[in-house]
């Protein structure tokens, strides 16, 4: 078991559960989603685990999360209406959890940017130091819109799609649950250095940004 909890497929279908409605209110008590938007999943298997169309992700119970398969068959009207991009991101990826939100300060940010780069410590280290920025035609719910999410989740672990929402993934829903904080969170402050005119370039050159994320100051290398 890593520091992220079980992967999906060793969770009981009641843990399973429970971790689905640990994300679902944590994304929406921080500022993540409204009152129906977003949606989540998990592999299990030859399967997704993933949230019902039109579900208050914040109050989810057993009806609300349904079981489909990864080939595409079977009935999906239940499925969330992104449970294209969640089952692409599956074929093509080894990630086992996808988390998708609304985060203002994110999508306020991907209006103006076409990359987000990442100047705070837990930024480099949850997010491979970037968020990047995708803009496709048709930007809910449609093969050009899962194939690209799908591409930029194989290089970094959270995505933004301009004027729709973000797409974190990890290893289970608590890892992309926290990747989604840490993007909105990623955008909010280069927003605000953006604004007070700050140089980016020198804060990006800044030591504690050279040092990786989580590098015990004993095996660090000192600054000269």
């Amino acid at each position: 078991m890593s520091g992220w909890g079980k992967p999906p497929g060793e969770e009981s279908e009641d843990a399973r559960l429970k971790t689905f409605q640990r994300s679902g209110e944590a994304l929406f008590t921080g500022g993540l989603n409204n009152s129906h938007s977003g949606n989540l999943s998990v592999r299990v298997d030859n399967a997704m685990w993933i949230t019902r169309t039109r579900t208050m992700c914040h109050k989810l119970d057993r009806d609300d999360v349904v079981v489909a398969a990864l080939d595409g068959g079977g009935d999906r009207s239940e499925l969330s209406r992104e449970a294209i991009v969640h089952e692409t991101v599956y074929r093509e990826t080894g990630h086992d959890a996808v988390v998708h939100c609304h985060p203002r300060d994110a999508i306020a940010a991907a209006f103006l940017f076409d990359n987000i780069p990442c100047l705070q410590i837990e930024g480099q280290g949850a997010l491979k130091g970037m968020l990047p920025v995708i803009e496709v035609e048709i930007a809910s719910a449609s093969p050009q819109l899962s194939d690209a999410v799908a591409r930029s989740l194989l290089l970094y672990p959270a995505v933004m799609v301009r004027g729709h929402g973000l797409f974190a993934a990890g290893s289970s829903l608590d890892q992309a649950t926290h990747r989604a904080f840490v993007a909105n969170e990623t955008a909010f402050f280069y927003l605000m250095a953006k604004r007070h005119g700050a140089d980016i370039d020198d804060l990006m050159s800044r030591p504690y940004i050279r040092i990786p994320y989580g590098t015990s100051p004993a095996n660090s290398e000192k600054p000269a």
